[in-house]
Formats: C-alpha cells, sequence, structure tokens
C-alpha cells in the first residue's frame, strides 16, 4: 500500500512540493518547517539551512569515523574516511516527518567515494543549496513513487527496484531484516555523473537506528 501526501499547491510553478515538519537521523529528533520539491530528474538532494545543517551535524554526532578535508572536486561537506581495510561502516538511518505524520525513511543516503591515493570516503550525499529543496534520485532508492497531479498527492511504497516491479517488496522500517542496495559511486573525474557498482548489505537493527554498510 502507499504511503499518501498532499502536494501544495500554492507554490508559484506546478512542481511536486511536500511540506516536512522534523528530521530524524539516528537518535536525533529534530523539529524543523520546510519544503521540498521530489525531482527524480535531479540525481542528489539539495537542501538549505537549517535543514541542510541539521541533518549534517546529527550525522557527524553519530559517526565514528574521521571527518575527511574537504574538497572542492566534491559537492559533498558531511565525508569520512575509510582505511585501506575496512569493508564496514556504521551510519546514522535518516528518516524524514511529513506534514500529517507519515515518515520517508531514506533507505541509504551515502555515497561511497574512491579518492586517487587508492583510499575512500563515504559521504552524506546532500548537497547544501541557496535557494529551493530539492529530494533528488538518492533519496528514492527503495521505493515505488507515484506523481499524482489529478489528485494532488505524492505516494510512496518500499519496493525492490532491481527485480519486478511488484513481485519484491523491501520492508523498510528498524525492524526490518537485513536488505541489499546499490550504493552510488562518485567518480570526481566524470565530475557528477553517477555509476552504480558496488552493492552493499544495509542492516536496520532493533535497538539502534543505524545502518550497518558493508562494502563488497
Amino acid at each position: 500500500m502507499f504511503v499518501l501526501s498532499s502536494l501544495n499547491l500554492d507554490t508559484p510553478h506546478r512542481t511536486y512540493n511536500i511540506s516536512m515538519t522534523q528530521t530524524i537521523v539516528g537518535d536525533n529528533v529534530t523539529n524543523v518547517d520546510f519544503t521540498a520539491i521530489f525531482d527524480t530528474g535531479t540525481s542528489f538532494t539539495y537542501l538549505n539551512d537549517p535543514a541542510y545543517s541539521i541533518i549534517g551535524e546529527s550525522v557527524a554526532s553519530q559517526t565514528e569515523e574521521s571527518r575527511s578535508q574537504p574538497s572542492s572536486d566534491l559537492p559533498f561537506e558531511y565525508c569520512y574516511d575509510i582505511s585501506p581495510n575496512q569493508n564496514i561502516f556504521e551510519a546514522p538511518s535518516l528518516n524524514l516527518t511529513m506534514k500529517g505524520g507519515d515518515q520517508f525513511s531514506v533507505t541509504n543516503p551515502f555515497v561511497v567515494v574512491p579518492l586517487e591515493n587508492g583510499g575512500s570516503v563515504f559521504c552524506l550525499s546532500i548537497a547544501k543549496s541557496d535557494n529551493v529543496n530539492i529530494i533528488g534520485q538518492n533519496f528514492m532508492t527503495g521505493y515505488r513513487v507515484v506523481f499524482g497531479r489529478e489528485k494532488n498527492i505524492l505516494g510512496w511504497k518500499a519496493s525492490n527496484c532491481y527485480n519486478a516491479i511488484d513481485s519484491n517488496t523491501l520492508p523498510i522500517s528498524p525492524q526490518a531484516s537485513p536488505v541489499v542496495l546499490r550504493v552510488c559511486l562518485w567518480d570526481p573525474k566524470q565530475h557528477q555523473r553517477m555509476v552504480h557498482l558496488t552493492r552493499v548489505q544495509v542492516n536496520q537493527e532493533t535497538l539502534h537506528p543505524h545502518y550497518h554498510i558493508q562494502i563488497s
């Protein structure tokens, strides 16, 4: 069954604009009102303050890996070093509460970035916006999303996007058993080209709202 959220009708352009009232990052729950456009034509998610900093700092406070130095090659600010022999990292889960109370659980808001020195970093794949908020393709991974202009609604339900549309659905909740997703690899030389090459195992534990991500 699809979860439904109403579109904002008083926007100047005919976009799929949704109101959100809360961010939940791991153990941190923050009430913050903002609107965002759901856009399948945008690869990444772009948020402005205060939502951008709230989510980013909440991730930073709950991530054990060392924060990496900012790089002009990447559009992401919140990146963390992965040691050469490390193939598992833990990161806090991310949920957005829509106006009306329904939660949109982001299945994997991180991107793994290979570096020229042979190392890697993983980044919260949200870029800072100076104006409009956009929920991009990376936040819609693991869902079937329906854009209902006639009824002015946005609908979503968990789905295995790599198999038949209706034959396999993935329960996206803290009680979910491990599911296999594809993490996005970022190639700095290709700028904003995304390639889906690496598979990761994401375990959403019942007692700790974190992702355990294994790179293979």
